[in-house]
């Protein structure tokens, strides 16, 4: 075995210890590039067959269950014949490590998006609305970070923002960051609520009722996607799984900077998932009112390198590379961008249809 397997506060994963959740020996590791919050290998045993195998980044500063979430979630995908995501095979909640099918097939950039791609998207999340209705009520728990209403989405941006404010300004990069905070993403965190508190009007405080939430993977889209050579999507990263609000689902696939979807496919994506969920009446002047929030959001996320514990995760996953002060200076230049798109009325644009 050629690398060895370690997570932040535990040993060293032994390839005696992976041979036995695989049930082979092993007899090739090699680490995947692109995870953020934790580590993925492609592992190839000695009868040949080919695994993905995920570990798992623990903290005791965030005590999210990513791994029992991720393959409990897949679980019940598969056991409702959900098979455009990859099967759970093992998991050893010890070394933080579960085993999945290995999924071959290639990334998908934006400039590769095609209209076949948005369907299905679409198709998919469809198939977990209606999963979410035919189970049982309570279906499941809440996603990470899951807002039914607009009042817990200013909470929520409340809180990210009280967290950057806190980083002392050490550097250049941090000087940089808390300038940006104030002069810029202050004034039009409280123009941008403003604005979505008048178009949502009483609304705003009122929490989603259980019918109108769906089933969400909270972390969706073509970044978290592969296309296999028989051209048909896999979506990947469900360790963030539970019931969410349909709106925050579809604003974050249109928000999400890891695709930075053309608007073309923005608008498509946007018609085709109203059409979706077109029993879910009020479903557009939510994302509407709420698109803008959520922007906020995007713009605190794509921060998250200044806070010393999101550092710490990434330092797991991708090593000591997205640590520098040139790396910060690149994804607070990335909310820069994205926060003057929202304040110049770019959701008013989108959803003009």
């Amino acid at each position: 075995m050629h690398t060895s397997l370690a997570a932040e506060g535990s040993e060293a994963v032994s390839p005696a210890q992976l041979a036995a959740l695989v049930g082979r020996q092993i007899v090739r590791c090699t680490p995947l590039p692109g995870g953020r919050n934790n580590r993925v290998y492609r592992v190839v045993c000695d009868d040949g067959r080919v695994y993905a195998v995920k570990q798992y980044y623990a903290s005791a500063a965030d005590t999210r269950d990513r791994l029992g979430t991720e393959v409990a979630a897949l679980q019940l995908l598969w056991q409702h014949g959900i098979r455009c995501v990859p099967r759970p095979l093992a998991m050893d909640r010890a070394s933080g490590l579960a085993v999945y099918t290995y999924v071959a097939g290639r990334p998908i950039p934006p400039h590769a998006v095609t209209p076949g791609d948005i369907d299905a998207a679409v198709a998919f999340l469809w198939r977990l609305r209606e999963l979410y209705r035919r189970l049982p009520s309570p279906a499941w728990a809440p996603a990470s970070e899951a807002c039914f209403s607009g009042a817990a989405v200013v909470a929520n941006l409340t809180g990210r923002l009280a967290r950057l404010l806190a980083v002392p300004s050490a550097d250049p990069a941090t000087v940089a960051l808390q300038a940006f905070l104030q002069d810029s993403f202050l004034p039009a965190f409280y123009a941008l609520t403003a604005r979505a508190t008048a178009g949502a009007g009483e609304a705003f405080t009122d929490e989603l009722p259980l019918p109108a939430r769906t089933l969400s993977p909270s972390d969706f889209g073509f970044h978290n996607a592969r296309r296999t050579r028989a051209n048909r999507l896999v979506f990947l990263d469900f360790e963030y799984f539970g019931v969410d609000d349909p709106a925050k689902l579809i604003c974050d696939f249109l928000l999400h900077p890891a695709m930075a979807l053309a608007a073309e496919s923005k608008r498509a994506f946007l018609s085709k998932a109203l059409a979706a969920f077109a029993d879910l009446p009020g479903l557009a002047t939510r994302v509407r009112y709420l698109y803008p929030l959520f922007g906020l959001k995007w713009c605190l996320i794509l921060l998250n390198e200044f806070v010393p514990a999101e550092r710490a995760r990434r330092r797991f996953a991708q090593g000591a590379a997205c640590l520098g002060e040139a790396y910060r200076r690149q994804q607070l230049a990335k909310a820069e961008r994205l926060l003057r798109s929202l304040v110049h009325a770019e959701p008013l644009t989108l959803l003009d249809r």
